[in-house]
């Protein structure tokens, strides 16, 4: 049941909560990882066919990912 000042937007995919904040426990310096990753795949993706350079890239930035995790 939804109250007067619950609003919901639902536009294709994507559904607009403005009541309910989206936390998901990253630090910023994982949140700029995890932009990066999602646009670093979908350019990978997005052309169809994949090769090693890309794999590779996807690497780097998982290994960067482990590194500022374990040394803050």
């Amino acid at each position: 049941m939804t109250t007067a000042n619950e609003s919901f937007l639902i536009r294709g995919r994507s559904v607009y909560l403005p009541v309910l904040p989206l936390l998901i426990g990253l630090e910023h310096k994982a949140i700029a990882l995890l932009v990066l990753s999602f646009i670093v795949g979908s350019i990978t993706l997005g052309s169809g066919r994949t090769n090693v350079m890309q794999g590779a890239v996807h690497l780097v930035i998982f290994a960067a990912f482990l590194f500022l995790t374990l040394v803050p």
